[in-house]
């Protein structure tokens, strides 16, 4: 028939004479090009429609629906039972033709999807899904279709030049809904990948209460930028020898068993005796299972010397230096067995020996009260009895919620309760230090930064005047971490009014009106020596010592049982 190329009415009558009885059927039937009287008008067809052949479609004719619907059965594919269906609308085979067709549509889905499958692309299940939109593997096809997307888009990243911002874009233009579309983004409009990674490992330190483990985000996001290929190892260890403080020891630690940095890859631009350190695997564990609390009072003897800084800010550091210089320093360190901190005092004293490398001590766990009371002895056998005051960091939350005028919860309130009992007892000298971290005006606590917990506090203690103006020695603020602070042409005063102006100011109002150290704030910046990943330390104590000095000068000094007043500076 295609040879033939029957198209028309005319064509079957020219061709009448090649055309078998079964194709003038399927024309007369099917096609509908002509009729059985046409056919066997002779000026039509010029005679040539013999007679045997006229018989033979009449026949055809007569019994044309069991013709055709054999000639179905036998082809038994979707269009031969759809021409039946045409041809026969009311036929008597109508609905086992609809039920033949329904097997056969099921049977070339199978064949499709099996199609679709064994190519396994994206193309393959594009055509199968064209094909059989509401085929019952549909959304098995597009399941695996987005997969192999996933599977292809993570291969061209990870094959992607990204600090080529041609690629970047050519990348986002294929993908531009894609799962790395952000990370594209961000490194488009970011020059300096290396500078970005250290921006966002300073803010996960800085801002970790978005974070149940900012080590382990720390880590994983390291991870992730080495894996992709966004930063090199040569890239992390040059951060690392920029500063030696980016990331603690336990991120190295883990970097290192994932086999993405090694000791060895930073020798040469970390000191040995770090290192060294570093692969004796050394964690300090001596203050696990720590228990202190306030005492019910406080002899009347001793000076009370109050350290007030947010969680991180150093001060558990501090207090380990300067109780560990004490015990060079001071002629004779005496700790008192009824201190209610006497163990954790012990154990902070014991911490630092002089330009030896050690691990820092954690800092005040949450809802710890530290207690620690001893005597110091100085050049002139005289005797100074202090009590350190160490407060963890929800102190400033109660603080900060009473001075804002919030609802306490009752241990809040207890606390408060007994720390105002502390403070009224005006038999005891007092000396305060505000403890502020060197570099971290922009970490938060809470939502707040060290300024403004450190602010409330101070109208905490304002509120206390009588307090505060009839008990009061000195008022300090103390900047520890003075070591990462690298600009020499800055002094820690300067420092402070540019970093810390509210709790500075403050602290000013404080001083004045209480003509405490001749009404001006005294500023003293600290440092613990030489520190590496965070948390080791080469001990050197000259810092240490100089807050050991203003202790013993500015503390009640007794000599037997006769007391020296020391008059305020």
């Amino acid at each position: 028939m295609e040879e033939l190329d029957i198209v028309e009415e005319q064509d079957i009558f020219d061709n009448i004479a090649d055309l078998t009885p079964e194709q003038i059927y399927f024309f007369i039937k099917q096609k509908k090009f002509t009729t059985f009287d046409r056919l066997k008008d002779p000026r039509n067809t010029g005679g040539d429609f013999d007679i045997a052949k006229q018989k033979k479609v009449d026949e055809l004719i007569k019994n044309g629906e069991d013709y055709d619907w054999q000639a179905a059965c036998e082809a038994d594919t979707i269009e031969a039972y759809d021409n039946y269906l045409m041809t026969w609308q009311e036929g008597k085979y109508r609905s086992e033709a609809r039920e033949r067709k329904k097997k056969c549509v099921s049977n070339e889905e199978i064949i499709a999807w099996k199609a679709a499958c064994e190519a396994n692309s994206v193309e393959g299940y594009d055509n199968y899904l064209r094909s059989w939109q509401e085929g019952k593997f549909r959304d098995q096809a597009r399941e695996n279709k987005a997969k192999i997307g996933q599977k292809q888009e993570e291969e061209d990243w990870k094959k992607l030049n990204k600090r080529s911002k041609d690629s970047l874009q050519e990348f986002l233009k294929k993908y531009p809904n894609g799962m790395f579309a952000k990370n594209a983004e961000d490194l488009l409009f970011n020059d300096d990948v290396v500078d970005s990674l250290k921006a966002k490992i300073v803010y996960i330190y800085t801002d970790g209460s978005g974070y149940i483990d900012p080590d382990e985000a720390v880590v994983e996001l390291i991870r992730s930028n080495i894996e992709q290929q966004i930063i090199s190892k040569d890239d992390l260890v040059s951060l690392i020898a920029e500063d030696h403080n980016l990331l603690n020891s336990l991120v190295i630690k883990r970097l290192n068993e994932y086999d993405i940095i090694s000791r060895r890859d930073l020798v040469g631009y970390v000191d040995n005796k770090f290192l060294r350190y570093l692969l004796d695997n050394v964690d300090n564990d001596c203050y696990d299972n720590v228990e202190s609390s306030l005492p019910d009072s406080i002899p009347d003897e001793f000076t009370e010397v109050y350290f007030w800084g947010i969680p991180a800010s150093g001060k558990t550091c501090a207090l380990g230096g300067i109780l560990s210089a004490a015990k060079e320093y001071a002629e004779n360190i005496q700790y008192d067995i009824e201190s209610k901190a006497y163990d954790y005092m012990t154990r902070l004293a014991s911490t630092f020996k002089i330009e030896t490398v050690c691990t820092l001590p954690f800092g005040t766990p949450k809802g710890m009260i530290h207690e620690m009371r001893f005597t110091l002895t100085d050049k002139k056998k005289k005797d100074h009895p202090i009590a350190f005051l160490d407060f963890a960091g929800e102190i400033f939350t109660c603080m900060h919620k009473s001075i804002a005028g919030k609802v306490l919860a009752d241990e809040e309130q207890k606390t408060l309760e007994k720390l105002n009992e502390l403070l009224s007892n005006r038999k005891t000298r007092k000396i305060h230090f505000f403890v502020v971290e060197c570099g971290g005006e922009k970490k938060r606590y809470q939502n707040l930064c060290q300024d403004d917990y450190l602010a409330s506090s101070v109208g905490y203690l304002a509120n206390l005047i009588d307090v505060m103006k009839e008990s009061t020695d000195g008022v300090y603020l103390l900047v520890t971490k003075w070591d990462k602070q690298t600009d020499q042409s800055v002094d820690v005063e300067t420092y402070v009014k540019r970093n810390y102006r509210s709790l500075y100011q403050n602290l000013s109002i404080l001083c004045e009106k209480n003509d405490i150290n001749n009404q001006v704030i005294n500023v003293e910046y600290f440092t613990l020596g030489e520190v590496c990943f965070q948390n080791y330390c080469c001990f050197n104590p000259d810092a240490s010592k100089a807050i050991v000095d203003i202790l013993m000068e500015r503390s009640a000094a007794v000599s037997g049982t006769t007391w020296i007043d020391i008059f305020k500076l």
